[in-house]
């Protein structure tokens, strides 16, 4: 005879985990911008495969000096404050709900 599984019940406790993302992506999401947003704010001169591939590969963006002021002024921060390589990896803990 085969026994049944009990239902398992929800968790509500929250638990740490942690994620690596570039300091692009961790820019971008501190804004509050999804990356077609931010795109739009570059006045579409870059796609969304590009922010992807730059967000997730050890890549420096590429981008024109007018793409950059946009790039920055989308994010809220001034060149000369952004990090010197946006491609570095950067390990952040983040609550999940279990």
């Amino acid at each position: 005879m085969a026994r049944r599984k009990e239902k398992e019940q929800p968790q509500t406790s929250r638990e740490g985990k942690t994620r690596i993302v570039s300091l692009l992506r961790l820019l971008r999401e501190q804004s509050g911008l999804t990356r077609e947003e931010l795109v739009s704010r570059l006045n579409n001169e870059v796609s969304v495969s590009s922010i992807v591939r730059w967000e997730n590969t050890p890549l420096e963006p590429i981008m024109t000096r007018k793409q950059w002021e946009l790039f920055c002024g989308a994010i809220g921060v001034d060149f000369r404050d952004l990090p010197e390589n946006l491609a570095e990896l950067k390990e952040i803990e983040i609550t999940v709900s279990v």
